[in-house]
């Protein structure tokens, strides 16, 4: 349908396929032909690979300071989610902003994962299988 057409924002590509900001036809074709996610799907996807790389320390250390396996808790080390690489989700007091936190949401999405895409090694790989998982939503 695009035929070489390659759009580096959402206005640029609605001029290209001639449809309106609002009109449903024009998501199609953003998931179908330009493969890209709704932004609720893109943060998620975000904050996946950002545990990926907390996980194997290739992250900001602020980040991976905020990240702590299941693993490294003592009375948790025998518990099934040890096991399957899960994050330790931190209790928090604010119900409006503790749960929008990094601390919070980076774990929470972290723990949502297939058990095979978090025993993920290559980062590669791990985003390559990440994204078609969004995508079987639409």
């Amino acid at each position: 349908m695009l035929a070489g057409v390659t759009c580096s924002s959402p206005v640029a590509c609605s001029s290209a396929i001639e449809t309106r900001k609002f009109d449903n036809g024009s998501t199609q074709i953003l998931h179908d032909d330009l493969h890209w996610l709704d932004v609720a799907d893109r943060v998620t996807y975000k904050l996946g690979v950002i545990m990926h790389r907390c996980r194997h320390g290739k992250a900001l250390q602020y980040l991976v300071d905020c990240c702590t396996p299941v693993t490294d808790v003592v009375g948790r080390q025998r518990l099934r989610s040890a096991t399957r690489q899960m994050m330790v989700m931190p209790r928090h007091r604010l119900s409006t902003v503790g749960r929008q936190a990094f601390t919070m949401q980076g774990p929470m999405v972290w723990n949502s994962l297939p058990d095979d895409l978090r025993a993920q090694q290559d980062y590669e790989s791990f985003r390559q299988r990440l994204k078609p998982g969004f995508f079987s939503s639409y």
